[in-house]
Order: C-alpha cells, then sequence, then structure tokens
C-alpha cells in the first residue's frame, strides 16, 4: 500500500501518476505538442528576416540524368523525391529538372519510352521550403512562366527565327511572339537586377493573374497548404502596393552606384563549359549600367535607340560605351522589384539594399553541372543569331526550356510542393506523417542553413533520419568557415562536440558520403597552398551510419554531459575572421531531441541515456566532461577527448531543471527510453507569458536569447550567472530557460519594443516565484547581458 509520509512512498505515487497522466495522451497529441516546441533561441527581431532573393553556390543535381538512367537498370519506373531546404531562388531545382529532361531525351533515343506501359509514369516529388514569403512568392512568379513556356509550341522560336530572317530580307519588321516575351521575362527576373519597361510591366501583369488564379496559381504541378498559399498571395500584393515606392528609392541610379559586387571578368576567358566568346563588349558596359541586352527582337520592335546604341558601341571607346550604356539604363529603365523587402523593412534601423551578383556567375552557377545536350541546344539557340556579338541572355535560354520541357514530358509526373516554413521543423512535420504520409528523401539540400542553425547537429537529428535507403543529406559551410582554420576536425568538435568522422560516426551514427574526386578536390587545395577551412566551402553529402561497435560507455557518457552543458550554457561568442561569428542557437529541446535519436536511431543502450538524464535531474553532475569556455571551440582546449581532464569535477545544474523538465514532460511518452527520477504531470505544466520592454541598443538577428529568472533581493548580477555555473559554482533561486517563444506584440518601429516570452513551466515553481516577488531577465547569450527585466507579477496564463 501507498501511502503516509515515507517519502519513497511518496515519490513512487508521483511517478505512478504521472504515466498514468501521459497515458491518457494520444500518440498525435503527444507529437503536435513535440513539434510545437522551439528548436532555436529566439532573436531579438523574429519577424525582421533577411530576404536572400539569390543563392550563392553552384547548382547540383541530386540524381543527374546517367544516374537517373542506372536506376532504371533496378526499377521498371522512377519514383523519386526531393527535398530543397531554405530553396532561394531554386537554382538546385532546376538542375535537377534540367536531368530529367535529358534523362527522358536518352530514353527516347534508346527507344525505352515506347517499352514502357504508358498507364505507369516516373513520378518526382520536389518539396521547396523556405521561412521568406518573397522567397517563395518569386518562385511562383518563375513557375508560372515556365508553365506558360511550355504552352508554346517547341518550335515557335525557331519559326520566330525564321521568319525574322524572312522579313529581314523583304525589308519588314518581324512580329514578337509570345514566347519570346516570356523567355524575356525570365531572365530579368531571375537574373538581373534592371529591366527594360516593357518587362516591368509584364512582371505587375504576371502578378495580377497570379492573383486572379486559384489555389495552385494556375499551375497544375503546383501544390501548397492555404497557410503557404496566404503567405505568397500576402507577398505578392504587398509588391503590387509597394513597388513604386520601392523603385523611387532604390532607382537604377542607386543601383549602379550603391550595390557593391565581385566582378567576375575573368568568366569570359576561362568557363570551361559554356563559351563566353564576344561577350565582352556587353559585359563590360553592364559593369557599369548593370543593363542586359534584351533579345534582338524585343529590341528592334521597343528600343530601337538602344539597338543603335549596341550597333555603335563597335566604334565608341569603352569609357564613352559605359557612360552611354549607363545614362539610357537610367533614363529608360526599371529597378527589379522583386528583389526589394517590404518598405517597412528599409524605414527602420536603417537598412538598404547593399549587394547583387555578377550575371556572369548567375548564368556559369546555373550552366557549370548541365549535360551536353544542352551544349549542342545553346549552340542551335545562338547559331541563327543576326546580330553580332551573341547575347548574355542568349546562352541560358535552352537551360529553363528544358525545366519548362521537363516539367510536361506525357510520361514524367513532375509535384513541386512549396512549403512556408522552417526547413527543419518541415522535416519533422514529413516524419512525424502531420497533414501527409511519411516518406523517404532520395537528397535533402540544406545548402549553408548549418551556418545559422546550430552545424552538423540538428542536420543528425531532424535531416537525415528523412532520408531514405542510399540517400544523402547536401550541406556546406559558407558564412563562418574562417574561424575553423582546421577545417572539418575543428567544425565537428565546434557543432557536434567530436574530434574526427569515425568518432562522431561512433556516438552519432553519422558519417560523411565522400567520392574520389571530393578527396582528390581537397588534396588539390592543400597542395595549392588554400587554408583547410576552403574545403568546408564545398558541398558535403552527409549519410546515416550505425556501426554495430558501440562506443565506450564512459566515453560517451563524458560527451553526453559535455553536450548538455553546451546546449544549456553556450560560451560568449566572439566574431572571428570579417566580423563573422558561429551561431549558438540550440536549445535544451535540442539536447532531448538528442537523447531520443541515441536510443532510436543510433541504437545506444537506452540506460546509458536514462542514467546520464537521472543523474541531471538531481541537480548536480560530477563529470570529466568540461562546458566550453570559447566559440568555436579549440582542437587543444580540454573536450571529452583531448585526455586534459584528469579528474572529474562537479557541476551543480539546478538552475537548469525546470526547463529539462518542462521539456521530458511535453514528450512523455515518446521518449524511447524511462526514467528513474519521476516528472511532473503534464496538468501541472502551464503556458505562461512575460512581457518586456526591450531598448534598441543594436540591431541584431542573432539566436541568442535565454530567460533568467532570480529572486528579487540579494540576487547575482546576471553578467556572473554563465562564469559561476561553468567554474562549478552553485547558484540558489535562479532559474534559466533557453527553450521559450518570443514575438514583438507591439509596433515594431518603436524604441523600446514591447515583445513577449512564452514558456512552458509548472505552476508550483510559477507560484513560488510570484510569493516571492521574483524578477525574470531578458538575456542576450554572446555576451550574457541583460537586455531588459519585468516582475514575475506581469505574467499571464494562457
Amino acid at each position: 500500500m501507498i501511502g503516509g509520509n515515507d517519502l519513497e512512498a511518496q515519490r513512487l505515487k508521483t511517478a505512478v501518476l504521472g504515466i498514468q497522466d501521459h497515458q491518457k495522451r494520444s500518440q498525435d497529441e503527444v507529437i503536435k505538442e513535440a513539434l510545437s516546441v522551439p528548436l532555436y533561441r529566439p532573436n531579438r527581431y523574429p519577424k525582421a528576416s533577411i530576404y536572400y532573393p539569390r543563392c550563392n553556390e553552384k547548382s547540383i543535381p541530386a540524381l543527374d540524368h546517367l544516374e537517373l538512367l542506372g536506376m532504371t537498370r533496378k526499377t521498371k519506373y522512377l519514383d523519386c523525391a526531393f527535398y530543397y531546404g531554405g530553396v532561394g531562388d531554386a537554382r538546385h531545382f532546376y538542375q535537377q529538372l534540367h536531368h530529367i529532361y535529358t534523362y527522358h531525351k536518352e530514353m527516347t533515343e534508346r527507344d525505352e519510352i515506347d517499352k514502357r506501359l504508358t498507364k505507369k509514369l516516373d513520378s518526382f516529388l520536389f518539396t521547396l521550403v523556405d521561412m521568406h514569403p518573397k522567397m517563395l512568392a518569386r518562385n511562383v512568379m518563375m513557375f508560372r512562366l515556365l508553365h506558360d513556356l511550355r504552352k508554346e509550341k517547341e518550335d515557335v522560336e525557331f519559326k520566330e527565327k525564321e521568319e525574322m530572317i524572312d522579313k529581314e530580307e523583304r525589308g519588314e519588321m518581324p512580329h514578337v511572339g509570345e514566347y519570346t516575351f516570356v523567355q524575356a521575362t525570365i531572365w530579368y527576373l531571375f537574373a538581373c537586377d534592371i529591366m527594360p519597361p516593357y518587362i516591368y510591366l509584364r512582371l505587375l501583369a504576371l502578378i495580377n493573374k497570379l492573383l486572379a488564379s486559384g489555389d495552385n496559381f494556375g499551375i497544375p504541378w503546383l501544390k501548397m497548404t492555404n497557410e503557404t498559399q496566404l503567405g505568397i498571395r500576402t507577398a505578392l500584393m504587398e509588391w503590387l502596393e509597394s513597388h513604386e515606392i520601392l523603385t523611387k528609392r532604390f532607382d537604377v541610379h542607386y543601383a549602379q552606384t550603391e550595390l557593391k559586387w565581385d566582378k567576375k571578368l575573368n568568366m569570359l576567358q576561362n568557363c570551361e563549359k559554356i563559351s563566353f566568346m564576344y561577350m565582352d563588349r556587353e559585359w563590360e558596359q553592364y559593369s557599369e549600367s548593370l543593363l542586359t541586352y534584351p533579345p534582338p527582337l524585343l529590341i528592334r520592335e521597343f528600343e530601337p535607340e538602344l539597338g543603335k546604341l549596341i550597333s555603335e558601341s563597335m566604334i565608341k571607346s569603352p569609357r564613352r560605351r559605359k557612360e552611354a550604356f549607363t545614362k539610357y539604363a537610367r533614363d529608360n529603365w526599371r529597378v527589379n522589384f522583386t528583389l526589394l523587402q517590404r518598405t517597412d523593412w528599409y524605414n527602420t534601423r536603417g537598412n538598404d539594399w547593399k549587394t547583387t551578383v555578377d550575371v556572369l556567375k548567375i548564368v556559369d552557377d546555373l550552366l557549370d553541372n548541365t549535360s551536353a545536350f544542352l551544349d549542342e541546344e545553346v549552340f542551335a539557340s545562338t547559331m541563327f543569331s543576326l546580330d553580332a556579338p551573341i547575347y548574355i541572355s542568349q546562352v541560358w535560354g535552352p537551360f529553363f526550356r528544358s525545366c519548362s520541357d521537363a516539367l510536361s514530358f506525357p510520361l514524367v509526373e513532375v509535384t513541386v510542393e512549396l512549403v512556408l516554413d522552417e526547413a527543419y521543423h518541415y522535416l519533422d512535420v514529413c516524419r512525424f506523417g502531420i497533414g501527409r504520409e511519411p516518406l523517404g528523401y532520395n537528397a535533402i539540400y540544406l545548402s549553408n542553413i548549418p551556418d545559422f542553425t546550430g552545424g552538423f547537429l540538428p542536420t543528425v537529428l531532424h535531416a537525415l533520419p528523412m532520408v531514405g535507403r542510399s540517400g544523402y543529406v547536401q550541406s556546406n559551410i559558407l558564412w563562418n568557415t574562417q574561424v575553423f582554420q582546421e577545417g572539418l576536425p575543428r567544425a565537428l568538435m565546434e557543432y557536434t562536440g567530436t574530434i574526427s568522422l569515425e568518432t562522431a560516426e561512433s556516438l552519432l551514427g553519422f558519417t560523411r558520403l565522400e567520392t574520389d574526386q571530393d578527396r582528390w578536390l581537397e588534396y588539390l587545395l592543400v597542395k595549392d597552398g588554400n587554408p583547410l577551412w576552403k574545403a568546408l566551402e564545398r558541398p558535403h553529402h552527409w549519410i546515416l551510419s550505425t556501426p554495430k561497435d558501440l562506443p565506450k560507455m564512459k566515453q560517451f557518457t563524458t560527451w553526453l554531459m559535455y553536450m548538455f552543458l553546451k546546449l544549456a550554457l553556450p560560451p560568449p561568442r566572439n566574431a572571428g575572421p570579417g566580423g563573422c561569428a558561429v551561431e549558438q542557437p540550440l536549445t535544451l529541446n535540442t539536447f532531448v531531441r538528442l537523447c531520443l535519436s541515441l536510443v532510436t536511431i543510433r541504437g545506444i543502450p537506452m540506460n546509458w541515456v536514462s542514467d546520464a538524464v537521472d543523474e541531471i535531474l538531481t541537480g548536480k553532475i560530477t563529470t570529466f566532461a568540461r562546458p566550453p569556455l570559447a566559440v568555436p571551440m579549440a582542437l587543444d582546449a580540454a573536450h571529452p577527448f583531448s585526455g586534459k581532464t584528469k579528474r572529474p569535477m562537479t557541476f551543480y545544474v539546478e538552475p537548469l531543471l525546470p526547463d529539462l523538465r518542462a521539456l521530458l514532460v511535453r514528450y512523455l511518452p515518446a521518449l524511447g527510453f524511462r526514467l528513474e527520477t519521476p516528472l511532473p504531470m503534464m496538468s501541472s505544466v502551464s503556458k505562461y507569458a512575460i512581457r518586456f520592454l526591450v531598448k534598441e541598443a543594436r540591431y541584431s538577428m542573432a539566436k541568442m536569447l535565454m530567460l533568467v529568472f532570480m529572486e528579487t533581493r540579494g540576487h547575482l548580477p546576471v553578467e556572473e550567472v554563465w562564469g559561476t555555473m561553468v567554474n562549478g559554482g552553485e547558484l540558489d533561486n535562479i532559474y534559466i530557460f533557453s527553450t521559450f517563444e518570443y514575438d514583438i506584440i507591439g509596433d515594431p518601429n518603436r524604441n523600446p519594443l514591447l515583445v513577449r516570452a512564452t514558456i512552458h513551466m509548472e505552476k508550483r515553481l510559477m507560484c513560488r516565484m510570484e510569493k516571492c516577488d521574483w524578477i525574470v531577465h531578458l538575456v542576450e547569450t554572446d555576451e550574457y547581458t541583460s537586455v531588459s527585466e519585468a516582475n514575475i507579477s506581469r505574467r499571464e496564463l494562457l
């Protein structure tokens, strides 16, 4: 019988009641609760996300046409799925479409298509995810243009050119067809900062057409949720309403004089994939004017003055050419408004449109990994040109025509799923089957999202479980590579607490998929005297790998304790070379997900994990691990594998337990391991909101906020909390939360900002703090300084 005043009996009773309480929750309820837990620390301006309309890397197919052809030897019909997180300008998606096009052409030439049953199609699913609605809106504009392009006859462009030749011989002006207009609109929308006025008007007309279309914007192969559609429609309407204001402030003169960009003159001579021969005069004036030549038909029909400038430029000096084209563009052309954000982004905190990308780089990034078919079609596309030299815009026309064709082949079914969400969060949604059946992707592209989301660790926890057999995750480091002077080992140490790929595989169950070409290219980098961090900029492929042999238990426990301390108490960060700092956005929620992954995916014994978590829940841990004291973590510092920590050290972690307990309760009964320590019942945890007034001392979007609750009287200064804890000091009457929601509830343009932090906490703790009149600080972890404080009595029960 359980009862009386026996402490152990009361403890057991609480555990039993807790189990009964959690078992009442359905699996769907537990999953939805887990998906609602924030993945990252908040930043001070959560809704002020920077809009990056263009990517900075070469487009790479997940499966090139040769790999697709190889797959047909094992299966009669292809069924592939690709995930693009932070899709940006969708260049990798377009490259994959091009290779599907080439695959289909190869199959047709081999007569393989006719041998297959027409009732069954090759199926390709593309999931394109981005947090910024304007990014998705810009992609929808591109998709509609590609769809419209395909609606024309396949040979219309050739006929237009023949018509142009015939009519010129008769002294007549050729007719500008819709096909030419659509191709030109694709070029200026995707690649250019400024455009002719008639293309500008077509973009406005395109937006109106999209807004008047149905749920999928008139694109039969496109699908999305209602929330995504609403975000895209809102972004399109904002452009429609504010384009005049935006382009008046950021006009052509502004673009020509203020934008910073890396000029790629060397590509005119050194590009291996496509010859840019004879385009030097166009690029030479473009480097000052930002004007790229429209197709010849459009010049003759709408801009004869520009045509005259192009003809005269053959005899003018370089300086006079640049001046003439620069003035013409200022007087006649318009800025590409789809590159610009909302007006309030530019009206606050001194933001501006600052950078752009050379069109030569954009073209080269798209064409560098194309198939041999494209070379033939580029030649066929440009050989009929009556205007020498060939224009830059003509070189890439066949690429987007191949993308358009791939979307409409009769024996290929393409579905494009657009999602307005954070990349890792939507992977969790897919994984747990919320609103759709779970599936495994052939490839998951993350680009450099890990730069801002915690590096390799969230890739292991959220992305790798979603790859199918022989699938992989692709990512690279672009933002802060220079801080990892020793290359991959330093990056692994910083992000996963491991010292090598072998250690990462042993502990976490993931490794890098290296090819002979990868090893050769990295050898050449070192041989040519490049620093080791340069190799991190190249795309890396990551795969799940669960060795049969387990790591040593002592080593594993030390590492897990290290990860707990690192995630809960990230060290103050310092800017590295170039002012880039390593982002530390992860929370104790990541620690809980890590524990779950170690048991369910890596195959670590449950008792290894539960014993470590039970020790943490006592409020005191004794371990050989040492919390990191700097970021990025130095390879020669004391860490779980350095051998420098000869003695165990005790850390008092009681201030971290309210956050951890609330998280564990929200995940039960889906943890995957059992704890001896009784947890509170779900009904004893409530959701609270606390309001702060935050003075705008500086503008930062780094995810680095935490909440520190403490007694009003005699409390330790906030700035000393981190140093005390990592040095083994004991703190009473302090609670630290890394996991909470945060939003601006007042006018975002006012100073100070009115914000709200929302947390899950045990009711008994909140009652205790109210009774003793505690305060709560909103703290930034880069320097552990308070940016605001509030009395706990200002909390709201939600």
